[in-house]
C-alpha cells in the first residue's frame, strides 16, 4: 500500500482564472472545463474550457455552455493549478466536487505535480 503524506510548498492564490489557465503548463492535447467559485473576486465566477495541445493551451473560453467536468473553489484550483500535487489528491478534497476516477486521466493532463521554483524568499 502506498503511504500518502500531507505536503505543502506555501500559499498562493490565483487572481486570474482565466489568464492563470492560458498560462498553465498542460500535458498533450484535451479539452478540459472547470467550475470556480470565488467569493472575493467574481470575475474568477464561471466555468472555463482551456483546449490545449502540445502541452500548451490554445484557447480559454469562459462560460461557453460546457458542463464543468470538476468543480472546485478558488483555493483549490489555485493549489493544483501551481503546486506539487497530483490529480490523486482530488479524491481528498473538500473543496472540489465531481471528481471521478473516470475523470483522473482527463483531468491529470492540467492538474499534475509540477516542481517548484521559488526566486524570492521572504
Amino acid at each position: 500500500m502506498r503511504k500518502r503524506t500531507a505536503e505543502s510548498l506555501g500559499m498562493a492564490r490565483i487572481v486570474n482564472a482565466e489568464a492563470a489557465l492560458r498560462a498553465a503548463s498542460c500535458r498533450g492535447a484535451g479539452e478540459i472545463s472547470v467550475r470556480v467559485q470565488d467569493g472575493q473576486i467574481a470575475e474568477n465566477n464561471g466555468v472555463f474550457t482551456v483546449r490545449f495541445a502540445d502541452n500548451a493551451a490554445v484557447s480559454v473560453e469562459k462560460d461557453s455552455g460546457k458542463e464543468a467536468q470538476i468543480v472546485m473553489e478558488i483555493s483549490e484550483f489555485s493549489r493544483f493549478l501551481m503546486e506539487a500535487v497530483d490529480t490523486e489528491a482530488l479524491a481528498y478534497s473538500r473543496r472540489a466536487s465531481g471528481y471521478s476516477e473516470e475523470k483522473k486521466e482527463e483531468l491529470g493532463k492540467i492538474f499534475y505535480r509540477k516542481p517548484c521554483f521559488l526566486t524570492e524568499y521572504f
